[in-house]
């Protein structure tokens, strides 16, 4: 049975890491598999993009698995949660993010903040600005939510952690954020 202690370090990394989610702004809170497509990967180096895996899967729109927005999607992920990404480039990766931008400054100044990474175990292009994204998220290395489930969307041409995903990761800790009032929660939301 979890210790209070571990609960309150858990609620902290979880803060850190909704920090990691508003900013990517790329993906949301959806669910792969929803009439689309999933596109497995395999695990890669929390630092970095997950490589494809040797299947050569086709996704809902008709995009081969490993595309150029596919790998962007990724890209934005991983960059959104890794410890070293600075605020400024975590709001552009977030949908609406200019709206998130005092949450993730003060997030970021978590110690725990600088220890996040993520891997993306795959993507599914649902349609042409919107994707599934299953991700998993690292403190120092070591799993900390697994398999959780966000969306990305293309705003103004860039592929971007969806704002849903941040204010559903955000719901997990406690209250969300003022900016998520404005964000539509009729979608899927994160696993957990």
């Amino acid at each position: 049975m979890p210790t209070c202690a571990s609960f309150a370090a858990r609620a902290t990394v979880v803060a850190a890491v909704v920090a990691g989610v508003v900013a990517l702004a790329a993906c949301g809170g959806g669910h792969p598999g929803g009439g689309a497509q999933t596109t497995n990967a395999g695990s890669g180096a929390t630092a970095s993009v997950a490589a494809p895996s040797q299947a050569h899967t086709v996704t809902a729109s008709g995009s081969p698995a490993g595309s150029a927005d596919e790998q962007a999607i990724r890209s934005a992920y991983v960059t959104f949660f890794a410890g070293d990404t600075p605020a400024a480039d975590r709001v552009a990766l977030l949908q609406n993010g200019a709206a998130f931008a005092a949450t993730i400054d003060t997030l970021l100044s978590s110690s725990l903040a600088g220890s996040l990474s993520a891997t993306v175990s795959s993507v599914g292009i649902t349609g042409p600005d919107q994707a599934s994204v299953v991700f998993t998220i690292l403190l120092s290395g070591q799993t900390l939510l697994v398999d959780e489930r966000g969306t990305a969307v293309r705003e103004d041409g860039a592929w971007k952690v969806s704002d849903a995903t941040a204010c559903a990761l955000s719901a997990m800790i406690g209250t969300p954020p003022a900016a998520c009032a404005d964000v539509p929660s009729g979608g899927p939301t994160p696993t957990r």
